[in-house]
């Protein structure tokens, strides 16, 4: 007798198996193992992961829960990084302790000073922290603070599982990995991460102040809920990267958010300027530069109005009449995909025009 094919639908069996987590612990545990996995069997990943961390090229091997004798006074105890991820080459080898958060678990400072003094104690190379967590724009983990005596002598490089998903996708995207079955593992850890059973990566959450911010703006008095506009600006901030490296994958460029230096110096500036124009304007805004775009891409959202817009800036051409630049203009709006509400607004240096644009 043939089975049902409803049956079948969703038990098909998967490498890595997301069913019945039960705990925070346990997500981890396979988290880290997996990744771990994929990162020592698919040569390409592992390979990214480690350049990332500014490791040398060489065979890659991978460990878990490795005790580690500490002396504390006349007893000993055992540590347990959640990793160790060593390179080899001839008779050298490179290794680096793996520090690992999962869902809404941020890293914390007693735990990551531990082990990054653990590290530099036995010759470790480097530490590679993991979580939700974006990374600075000095790659080191954000709300930490690091010792720079330490840190000369065992760097740190923090990434996200967003920025792993976004390795990993784009180097299947790209068809980069050279063994067929190697893709195939690779491809089954990107679904297993954004699964969201298995526990990892948290979902986007604008926090829990959102309907709070939306009323004051309704009622035009943003100034009211400063405090809570502040935690929902950390939050936008942090779901803007993580599109970037989602756009990062999909479009397969690198894909950057639009941030000065002084803000990349000192992210709480970001902050502080995020939050201003909020409060002044009722917006949440942000801008993506896109390699061979015609322009960046600004998003705004529109906390009175509850919306969202989407923008580019394209320069026309400089020369010929304004009925050639139109028609330039017209030219690349040609296509099925064109809504019918799209707004164009056309600066002519004396002033803006905003006209809507219907395509026969």
């Amino acid at each position: 007798m043939a089975l049902d094919e409803k049956l079948l639908s969703g038990k098909e069996v998967r490498l890595f198996p997301s069913h019945h987590i039960t705990s925070i612990r346990e997500a981890e545990l396979r988290a880290t193992a997996s990744f771990l996995a994929v990162a020592c069997a698919v040569s390409e990943f592992g390979r990214r992961i480690v350049s990332i961390a500014r490791g040398p090229k060489g065979r890659i091997l991978c460990y878990t829960e490795v005790p580690i004798k500490v002396q504390d006074g006349v007893k000993s105890r055992e540590e347990r990084p959640d990793g160790i991820v060593r390179v080899t080459w001839g008779k050298k080898d490179w290794t680096a302790f793996i520090e690992v958060k999962v869902g809404d678990n941020s890293l914390e400072q007693e735990q990551f000073d531990h082990y990054h003094s653990l590290a530099g104690d036995h010759g470790i190379n480097a530490l590679i922290t993991i979580s939700n967590q974006s990374a600075l724009a000095n790659g080191l983990p954000p709300r930490l603070t690091v010792d720079g005596r330490r840190l000369r002598r065992v760097p740190v490089v923090h990434l996200s599982w967003e920025r792993l998903l976004s390795e990993a996708q784009l180097l299947s995207r790209r068809k980069a990995v050279a063994d067929p079955d190697q893709q195939w593992m690779l491809e089954e850890w990107i679904r297993y991460l954004g699964d969201l059973q298995s526990r990892i990566i948290e979902p986007p959450q604008i926090g829990e102040h959102w309907k709070k911010v939306l009323r004051c703006a309704r009622e035009d008095n943003l100034c009211a809920c400063k405090g809570q506009m502040c935690d929902v600006v950390r939050r936008w901030n942090a779901f803007l990267k993580k599109v970037a490296l989602r756009l990062r994958a999909k479009l397969g460029a690198d894909v950057e958010l639009k941030i000065s230096r002084a803000e990349q110096k000192n992210p709480e500036k970001r902050i502080k300027n995020l939050l201003a124009t909020a409060i002044s304007d009722g917006e949440l805004s942000g801008v993506f530069r896109i390699p061979d775009a015609a322009g960046d891409l600004s998003v705004v959202v529109l906390l009175k109005s509850k919306s969202v817009q989407y923008s580019i800036d394209v320069k026309a051409p400089t020369e010929g009449k304004s009925t050639r630049q139109i028609k330039w203009m017209l030219r690349q709006l040609v296509s099925e995909d064109v809504p019918d509400d799209l707004l164009v607004q056309v600066n002519w240096g004396w002033g803006l025009v905003v006209c809507p644009i219907r395509l026969y």
